[in-house]
């Protein structure tokens, strides 16, 4: 049923057509069709840079918060550590 009405909104911005939707009216007719969407889920500003999943619990000398504690040493690690 919802291919059948985009369907019959697209053919109804073809060529030069008495019954022609407006293009507001067009979006409008195909934004009824769509699901309701979920908003999007606030970013997770607490957990580790690394392996996003735990909070972040070191500070760095910069003043940064970036990682839990076993992602800290491992990128201690790393030949060039950043912040």
């Amino acid at each position: 049923a919802a291919a059948a009405e985009m369907l019959r909104v697209g053919l109804a911005q073809v060529g030069p057509r008495p019954d022609r939707l407006q293009l507001p009216d067009a979006v409008h007719a195909l934004a009824r069709l769509l699901p309701p969407s979920e908003p999007p889920a606030a970013p997770v500003e607490r957990e580790c840079v690394l392996c996003m999943s735990a909070p972040k619990t070191v500070r760095l000398a910069c003043g940064h918060a970036t990682y839990c504690r076993p992602c800290f040493t491992t990128a201690l690690a790393r030949p060039r550590p950043e912040c």
